[in-house]
């Protein structure tokens, strides 16, 4: 199953990605 390991790559970006997105804090300027 090579495929997993494509899979774990995207799901890791989108993790990250909604991570930023749900996790944010409550100033946005700290990420800036």
């Amino acid at each position: 199953m090579g495929s997993i390991e494509t899979l774990t790559i995207r799901d890791v970006a989108i993790a990250r990605f909604n991570a930023l997105l749900f996790l944010r804090p409550a100033d946005p300027h700290s990420l800036q």
